[in-house]
């Protein structure tokens, strides 16, 4: 089994500015070595699509969020190395909030541990479904920790 741990950022993204930020760190935009875009929700899957199709979203939404984005991270130990089953771990994740939100992705493998940064939109594309709160991310968060265990992948949360 591969410990891995899961934080989730408590930072807000109040402004467009915050929101547009956060995706170009994750992405390294500002950096001579972009990372490759995943993501669900925007198409073509470009950093500017993501940008500006979740800030659609949130301007059509009848209910204001205090936030843009909710930001997670899935770090693994030092030993572990980038690898097939890890990148499909990762879509997977992506994929459980797909159908009501949006979310991008990235892997980070320029430091000591891999991790993976997760953006997922405050606000859902449905206007049916609530925002993004901490009681619906807790759902998904058992969902999260299911998903890890058909992996392999022990999860861990860490503040």
């Amino acid at each position: 089994m591969i410990n891995a741990i899961i934080k989730i950022v408590s930072e807000d993204y109040p402004t467009f500015v915050d929101m547009q930020r956060a995706i170009y760190y994750i992405y390294r935009l500002n950096t001579n070595k972009p990372l490759p875009v995943y993501c669900y929700g925007a198409y073509p899957p470009t950093v500017d699509n993501i940008i500006n199709q979740i800030n659609e979203t949130m301007c059509n939404s009848s209910i204001t969020p205090i936030t843009y984005l909710r930001h997670f991270i899935i770090s693994f130990p030092t030993n572990i190395a980038y690898s097939n089953t890890l990148c499909l771990f990762a879509d997977s994740i992506a994929k459980l909030f797909c159908n009501e939100y949006q979310i991008c992705y990235a892997c980070h493998q320029n430091t000591d541990n891999l991790h993976f940064h997760y953006m997922v939109s405050a606000v859902s594309y449905i206007p049916t479904m609530n925002n993004l709160d901490n009681e619906i991310m807790s759902l998904y968060l058992t969902q999260m920790f299911a998903l890890a265990e058909t992996f392999g992948i022990s999860l861990e949360r860490k503040e």
